[in-house]
C-alpha cells in the first residue's frame, strides 16, 4: 500500500509504495494502473523498475504529475528492499554526535539560536550549527552531551531531521566560558531591560559583569539596512534550579557582511555563517 505521499508542487507529488502488487498493476508492457483507478505509461527503464518491485515486493518511490485528470509518471526516485529502504532511499543514517553545552546564532533568514554538534571523534574546533532540533532531546545550557546515538535524515545534502536514539553521557561545563553569536534584526536582539538580554526566548544576564551598556551600544548601531552581529563570551551557572547565563564580554561586533572577516578571522571557536 501507500506508505507516504509528498506534495512537491500544486501538480507534482511523490508516492512511496510498499508491496506494490497490492496497488500497482500492469495492463500491458508500458501501461500501469494505480489503485485500479488511474492509468499511466512508463519508459522502458521505468517499467523494468516497476516490474522488479512487483516481483520482489520491494518498496519504491515514484514521482508523478497530474494535469487535466491525466496522471504522468515523471521518474522512479528510488527502489529498495523494505527493510533497507529508509537507509538506501530515505537518506537515513545512524551517527554518534557530541552536542555543545551552549547554543549559538543559526545564521538563517530570521535570528534564532541553534544547537552545535560534531562527530564524536572530531576536534572541538569542528562543531557545526545544526539547522533543526533533535527529536526527543531537551538541551540544558551548561551541559555537554557526549556520544549521543542519533538518526539523521539527509536526502538533499541538507539535514532535514534528527532523532535521538539513546541517551548521551553528560558532562557539566559550568566553569567553561564559551563564545557565541547573536544578531539584530526582526525577532533578533534588542536593548537590555533590567539587566537582562532576551534572545530567542532565552534570557542572558548582562548586568553581573557590567556588559549591558556595551551590548546596547552595539545594538544601537543597527538599523533596517545594517544588521549587527555580535560575538559574546558567556558562562553558565547551574547551581540554582534553572541555569543562569551570564555575559562576560562583548568581544566584537560588525555588520552581517563584515562579521566573518572582522570578528571570526584567526579564531577556531566561532561557528557561524549567514545563509
Amino acid at each position: 500500500g501507500v506508505i507516504s505521499s509528498t506534495e512537491v508542487s500544486a501538480n507534482t507529488f511523490s508516492l512511496i509504495l510498499k508491496n506494490t502488487g497490492d496497488i500497482l498493476s500492469s495492463t500491458d508492457s508500458s501501461t500501469w494502473s494505480l489503485a485500479a483507478e488511474k492509468t499511466f505509461t512508463c519508459s522502458d527503464t521505468q517499467c523494468e523498475s516497476l516490474v522488479t518491485s512487483e516481483q520482489n515486493s520491494s518498496t519504491i518511490e515514484l514521482s508523478f504529475s497530474a494535469n487535466a485528470n491525466v496522471l504522468t509518471l515523471n521518474s522512479v526516485l528510488c527502489q529498495s528492499a523494505d527493510d533497507s529502504f529508509s537507509t538506501d532511499c530515505g537518506g537515513e543514517t545512524a551517527e554518534s554526535w557530541d552536542i555543545a553545552h551552549y547554543l549559538s546564532e543559526c545564521g538563517a533568514t530570521l535570528p534564532g539560536l541553534c544547537l552545535l554538534y560534531k562527530e564524536k571523534d572530531a576536534a572541538d574546533t569542528e562543531y557545526q550549527v545544526l539547522p533543526v532540533s533533535i527529536n526527543d532531546f531537551d538541551h540544558q545550557w551548561g551541559t555537554r552531551y557526549l556520544d549521543m546515538d542519533i538518526t539523521v535524515v539527509d536526502k538533499t545534502g541538507v539535514i532535514q531531521s534528527v532523532a535521538k536514539e539513546a541517551d548521551a553521557t553528560t558532562e557539566e561545563q559550568v566553569a567553561d566560558a564559551f563564545v557565541f553569536v547573536m544578531r539584530t534584526g526582526p525577532g533578533g536582539l534588542n536593548n537590555s531591560s533590567a539587566g537582562t538580554l532576551t534572545y530567542d526566548s532565552v534570557e542572558f544576564d548582562c548586568a553581573a559583569n557590567n556588559q549591558c551598556d556595551a551590548v546596547d551600544a552595539a545594538i544601537d548601531e543597527a538599523d533596517a539596512d545594517n544588521v549587527r552581529v555580535l560575538l559574546l563570551q558567556a558562562e553558565v551557572d547551574n547551581s540554582e534550579e534553572s541555569a543562569e547565563i551570564r555575559i562576560l564580554d562583548l568581544i566584537c561586533d560588525a555588520n552581517a557582511q563584515a562579521f566573518e572577516s572582522d570578528c571570526m578571522s584567526g579564531r577556531d571557536d566561532v561557528f557561524w555563517s549567514l545563509q
